[in-house]
């Protein structure tokens, strides 16, 4: 049904998602863009459900056009188009019917249902039934089929997030229609995907089954970010950096790898739902060398070492995995996985490693396999920034660090852009300032060297700029903060290699140390696209390190102070401290801090006696609240809940619900106490877990057991 927006459209999505607790939202109407009725769709989707996020299907219109209705357009929707008897597209001359309407198609449909001849009821009473000729047709009458499918999947389990029912309805679809083509579709990840049938008929048994098999997993993330909680499609996410996969090396983090040297890799795995997980999940790792377009499963393999064809060179490999104990639902448990970083060149394998080169960029990729869907995962060429992004239990580190002690750091370039003909392409060197204004070209000699075959292309065209100087053999002194190298007819199947090293010129002081550059990639096609681009962060370290070690509280209310400290084996070091965006803080081994928001701090640490420099850092994580204990626990005839409130929150309430989310208990919070006392006689035995909220925000949950 086609209607016009007005302010009653959204007062009543607010209703249904925000005072009536509704749990799917059925929607068998369209109309032109709204951007009311699209903040109210995000509203209900981020915040419903306590958080989880409503469901939102949508009717994909019936207009018989390549391009579904508006709102059925969102990408946080179920857009559902519908299918005639015969099992088709419903068009105006589908199965044995005239109709005057079809189905509408296109980039965002996602499933289909039947449109064509369902019963329902007319307004005032009565039924309209097929067998009269008059039964209800259209995109309006098949949204309600995949409605009622989302709405039984949160019936046998309530814990679902929203992007998660709508990922089990579109993996769980029917192929069906021997005249359409499902096909690998980057955009569509879970599953083969037809713009005339989505993913194809939703299939309701599958969907309920394949959701109450999650009903007793808790949802497990690695964070992609120092905010994130969880949350799919992280939007949030900054480049490639993980904060919680970390290489540690003789007890300390390390930022450059070395060829044939041993790490320990540790992953700090969350549970972001309120049930346990049980023992058995996974979290598997592999590596890759850094390039500037990694599609997910091309640069990262299964087997160790995997040589695409003869001109490929080794992209990464499979590092091992570690079995997960259970975590309490919003716990953590930290996987330790060894890893000996690949020597190809003393192994013999001499063609795999250019200039004989034992230090190259490299990325690492956890995932942690914990019965949810990742999407995108059954496909060899996903792109790795959308399976990073939209799978909150997949993170991604890259380690491209230049240190002027350690050899050049190698990466590779290579191409989303298929062309059976070589491809025109620009290769950029692009610097960014650190804290004092300046490019690395401003303090040190930047070098790129290339590979002798890009040598060679390069030499092709002899792109001679004032902006570089070429020394010869594919090595080039860059001398300006944007360099670009064009022209290069490049074979779009193979892969290239770049390593750059640096050499400063001047000594900088610690809050000017860090310079970062990027190297871009660009192909031409009516005009240079880019293609991707290899982080490099280079560090000026004055050839020498010490281990300096930052300690303290991680976890602090918002309003509290916190002191942390600095240590270490020297015993003439000179501590400084920096906040994220490099502005120093504070000096020597302690620094008092109150954030108001979760802060990491930089520790750098000076030896004037060794001439060497260390760095460290801590991230202090600030809550708003805490459950700080739960006594007795297990309780029989009452327990007593013991909190800690920040001064912003001026009113909370406490739950107690079950494994299934029913909430057994709740009251709101005297803010002028510190406890409260739960009467549990009418409470049965069981597992529960008593969460404190404010404003519809969680602040803490802890387990209570009732016996």
């Amino acid at each position: 049904m086609m209607t016009t927006f007005s302010s009653w459209i959204i007062d009543g999505i607010n209703q249904a998602w925000s005072n009536l607790g509704a749990d799917v939202l059925s929607c068998s109407w369209s109309g032109g863009f709204n951007s009311g009725i699209v903040s109210e769709i995000f509203y209900a989707t981020d915040c419903g459900r306590n958080g989880k996020g409503c469901v939102v299907v949508f009717s994909a219109g019936n207009g018989n056009q390549d391009g579904v209705s508006f709102p059925s357009n969102l990408y946080n929707v179920i857009s559902v188009g519908a299918i005639s008897k015969c099992g088709e597209r419903v068009t105006p001359d589908s199965c044995q019917y005239n109709h005057s309407w079809g189905s509408n198609y296109g980039d965002n449909l996602c499933v289909v249902a039947p449109g064509e001849d369902i019963p329902t009821t007319y307004l005032n009473g009565g039924y309209m039934l097929p067998s009269e000729g008059n039964g209800f047709h259209g995109t309006s009458a098949a949204c309600p089929h995949v409605a009622g499918v989302a709405a039984l999947m949160l019936s046998v389990n309530p814990n679902l997030k929203y992007t998660q029912v709508k990922a089990i309805i579109e993996k769980t679809a029917k192929k069906i229609g021997n005249r359409y083509n499902y096909h690998i579709d980057n955009s569509h990840p879970y599953g083969t995907w037809c713009r005339y049938m989505g993913y194809g008929l939703v299939d309701a048994g599958a969907a309920v089954q394949m959701a109450y098999d999650l009903r007793n997993v808790g949802d497990l993330y690695i964070k992609d970010e120092n905010t994130d909680i969880g949350n799919e499609q992280n939007l949030m996410v900054v480049g490639y950096n993980a904060p919680e996969i970390r290489i540690i090396k003789d007890g300390r983090d390390v930022n450059t790898i070395n060829a044939g040297e041993q790490y320990e890799v540790q992953i700090i795995v969350r549970n972001c739902s309120n049930i346990s997980t049980p023992a058995g999940k996974k979290v598997r790792l592999n590596w890759s060398r850094v390039t500037n377009y990694m599609p997910w499963n091309k640069a990262w393999v299964s087997s160790p070492y995997q040589w695409l064809n003869q001109y490929d060179l080794v992209h990464g490999g499979y590092i091992g995995e570690y079995v997960l104990p259970g975590i309490a639902a919003g716990g953590l448990c930290v996987a330790s996985i060894s890893w000996t970083a690949p020597d190809f060149y003393n192994m013999g394998y001499a063609f795999v490693q250019p200039f004989n080169i034992n230090s190259w960029s490299c990325a690492l990729l956890a995932r942690v396999e914990d019965g949810y869907l990742i999407g995108g995962e059954d496909y060899s060429t996903y792109p790795i920034y959308d399976f990073v992004y939209k799978n909150n239990n997949v993170a991604r580190r890259d380690f491209t660090v230049l240190q002027e002690a350690y050899p050049p750091v190698l990466a590779a370039i290579e191409y989303n852009y298929h062309s059976v003909v070589p491809c025109p392409v620009r290769i950029q060197y692009q610097s960014h300032p650190n804290i004092s204004g300046q490019h690395l070209t401003d303090v040190a000699r930047v070098y790129l060297q290339f590979d002798e075959e890009l040598t060679r292309l390069w030499e092709q065209t002899r792109d001679i700029s004032h902006d570089y100087v070429y020394l010869g053999n594919g090595l080039f002194l860059i001398t300006s903060h944007i360099v670009s190298f064009d022209n290069f007819q490049v074979d779009t199947n193979r892969m290239y290699f770049i390593s750059a090293y640096v050499q400063f010129s001047i000594p900088l002081q610690e809050e000017a140390s860090v310079l970062p550059f990027d190297i871009n990639v660009y192909y031409y096609d009516n005009g240079y696209q880019f293609g991707g681009r290899i982080n490099y962060t280079a560090v000026y370290d004055n050839n020498a390190y010490i281990d300096v070690f930052a300690h303290g509280c991680r976890s602090v209310l918002l309003g509290d102070s916190v002191i942390i400290t600095a240590s270490s084996s020297e015993s003439d070091v000179e501590y400084a401290w920096y906040n994220r965006r490099g502005s120093k803080v504070g000096i020597g081994d302690e620094l008092r801090v109150a954030p108001t928001i979760t802060q990491q701090y930089y520790l750098v640490g000076r030896s004037e006696t060794q001439n060497a420099i260390g760095y460290d850092s801590i991230t202090i994580s600030v809550r708003r609240g805490a459950i700080t204990s739960i006594s007795p626990n297990p309780a029989t005839i009452q327990t007593l809940v013991s909190y800690r409130l920040s001064g912003d929150v001026g009113s909370a309430y406490l739950s107690v619900s079950n494994s299934m989310g029913q909430v057994v208990y709740s009251a709101n919070i005297n803010m002028s106490q510190t406890s409260h006392l739960i009467e549990l006689s009418n409470i049965p035995a069981g597992q529960y877990f008593v969460r404190i909220e404010s404003q519809g925000e969680p602040i803490d949950v802890k387990t209570l057991i009732v016996n």
